[in-house]
């Protein structure tokens, strides 16, 4: 329905613009044999000539304005306008155009809403090369956290404590027990996939007021740039980003729900470490 809906935008706005420029081709054809032959009762004034000229080329102006944003709400194009400029045009296509059209024509403005340009890269972890199981931690003497409301359980290291609030699940160091704070350590929240949502980074986009708050997401350093991830069965995507400080987020289906697995202070590599050994270890 999308590349539907961009396919036939790209047609109209493609036909439009052939459609002037022949006309124009053919005026002007016929104003240089009109001027050679000098016989001003064969052809139109050089007034209405003017007048039409400059109606053909404002529709080929506006054609080249449209097709200049349209690249840049659907294809993230042309690269040399940088990064945060596209987004943040896009973002005011999406809410300001979009978004108001699919309340007043939803046949045509849900496609247009939904043909945003996402961001989504290929780069993956793997057992055998960005993660590995055998690393500094021994899961193997860790404890056992199990939560039958939500249907899974996990492993944590010794000298850490977990923390259960509801569907949100604290896991920090015992130096940090008596801290009101949450930073560093790790976060999972756990919620229901009730649109049985298969595509992680759209859930994300739908759902980033969890993370992002009321905040632009092309204000939000990192936020966009997410990659694909595989650990053990759990597949996401992960991104690195600034909150209260440097922030890593693996979202994930699983055991058909969505988790969210944040960890505050992801610049210490012995949490990046534990938190994929938590995602590997999980268990339904």
């Amino acid at each position: 329905m999308q590349g539907c809906f961009i396919f036939c935008i790209d047609k109209i706005l493609d036909r439009i613009i052939h459609y002037a420029y022949d006309k124009y081709m053919r005026l002007k054809e016929k104003y240089i044999k009109w001027r050679n032959s000098k016989n001003i009762f064969k052809l139109m004034d050089r007034k209405t000539l003017l007048l039409i000229s400059i109606i053909v080329i404002t529709i080929l102006i506006i054609g080249t304005i449209i097709c200049f944003f349209m690249a840049i709400y659907t294809k993230d194009k042309p690269d040399f306008i940088p990064k945060e400029t596209r987004g943040s045009i896009r973002e005011g296509i999406k809410n300001d155009i979009a978004k108001p059209l699919a309340a007043v024509i939803p046949a045509v403005g849900n496609p247009f809403y939904n043909a945003a340009f996402t961001y989504k890269n290929n780069d993956s972890f793997t057992n055998s090369n960005n993660f590995d199981n055998t690393n500094s931690s021994n899961f193997k003497d860790w404890k056992t956290y199990k939560n039958e409301e939500l249907g899974f359980e996990l492993k944590y290291p010794e000298d850490f404590i977990v923390n259960n609030n509801s569907n949100h699940i604290n896991i920090i160091s015992s130096v940090y027990k008596d801290s009101e704070s949450e930073f560093p350590g790790i976060s999972i929240s756990v919620y229901n996939n009730l649109e049985k949502e298969t595509d992680i980074s759209k859930w994300v986009d739908e759902n980033k007021y969890l993370f992002i708050g009321d905040q632009e997401t092309f204000n939000v350093e990192g936020f966009l740039d997410r990659k694909d991830f595989k650990i053990a069965s759990k597949k996401g995507v992960y991104f690195d980003w600034l909150s209260m400080g440097e922030t890593r987020n693996y979202v994930y289906i699983f055991n058909n729900k969505i988790f969210d697995l944040n960890i505050l202070g992801s610049n210490n590599g012995d949490l990046i470490n534990i938190a994929e050994q938590i995602i590997f270890n999980m268990t339904d």
